[in-house]
């Protein structure tokens, strides 16, 4: 099946993935989740801190990842229940993700619709 018909499938498709599971099958998107946590910490205005920082790299965290026509967007909390509260933190083009990562992930979305 080609990426395109994937793509389609999934669709409108919401699938939520442990740290460990993106650490490794979609590292470049663990990294981006944890370049924001730190993004937080570094603004005086966000509640975020270092330690909490630490605490999500040491522990894990949980991320939304919604799958549109071109498009995932990403959500994360520390927690299941801080997910709800959350705004989308980044869209990421299907195009700029790394070839073998999307596929990943779109099979983790595919899985999901149990096909």
């Amino acid at each position: 099946m080609d990426l395109k018909k994937v793509i389609e499938k999934i669709e409108g498709t919401c699938i939520r993935v442990e740290a460990s599971w993106l650490k490794e099958n979609a590292e470049t998107l663990y990294d981006g989740i944890i370049a924001k946590m730190e993004q937080f910490a570094a603004d005086p205005k966000n509640q975020t801190t270092e330690k909490d920082v630490e605490r999500w790299k040491k522990e894990g965290f949980v991320a939304d990842i919604y799958f549109d026509e071109q498009k995932l967007h990403t959500t994360a909390g520390f927690v299941v229940e801080e997910l709800s509260n959350q705004t989308t933190w980044f869209v990421d083009k299907y195009e700029d993700f790394d070839p073998e990562e999307l596929k990943n992930l779109l099979l983790k979305g595919v899985a999901e619709l149990g096909e």
